[in-house]
Order: C-alpha cells, then sequence, then structure tokens
C-alpha cells in the first residue's frame, strides 16, 4: 500500500470595487478585483487544510495588482481603491 499526498494551489473571488479604477499596465479603467490565493495540503487528491494564505487585489484583465498581508488590509486597499481622488483645481 502506498499513501498519496501533497499540495494544490487555488484562487478564490471575493470581491470587487464598487469604483472605476485605472490598471496602469493596460492603460484601461476597471473594476479592481478581491482574491484569495492559498494552498491546500492535500491526502489522496483531498484537500484537509490550506497552509499558506495570501491577498490581493488585481485587474480581471490583466492580472496585475497590489498584494495585501491581511484580510483586513486588503479591505482598506479596495475601498481605498474604490474612493476616486478629488479635483485639483489651481
Amino acid at each position: 500500500m502506498f499513501i498519496v499526498w501533497g499540495s494544490r494551489g487555488y484562487q478564490k473571488r471575493l470581491s470587487e470595487t464598487e469604483g472605476l479604477v485605472h490598471c496602469e499596465h493596460f492603460n484601461n479603467d476597471v473594476h479592481y478585483e478581491a482574491v484569495e490565493i492559498g494552498r491546500h495540503f492535500t491526502l489522496f487528491w483531498i484537500p484537509l487544510f490550506t497552509y499558506r494564505r495570501q491577498y490581493a487585489a488585481v485587474c480581471p484583465i490583466c492580472g496585475r495588482g497590489r498584494s495585501a498581508d491581511a484580510k483586513a488590509e486588503l479591505e482598506y486597499l479596495m475601498a481605498a481603491l474604490s474612493t476616486p481622488a478629488p479635483d485639483v483645481k489651481a
């Protein structure tokens, strides 16, 4: 008998920004997505537990964005991205 173990990556979409955000990579305005990226430990191809978890705000088209250390920081980042910049009049 043998034991099959390993790991498997996943990406889960959490939410998106309310306002449009300018993506500097492909020069367009889009709604950024909040995603959770992690890895599961598997035993016989069954995911048992998550051992790595990261959060990021990414562009849905090009996949580039900003990473966050914790879920609370991601929520703050998503709120900051949704807020339009104030108009500066000289």
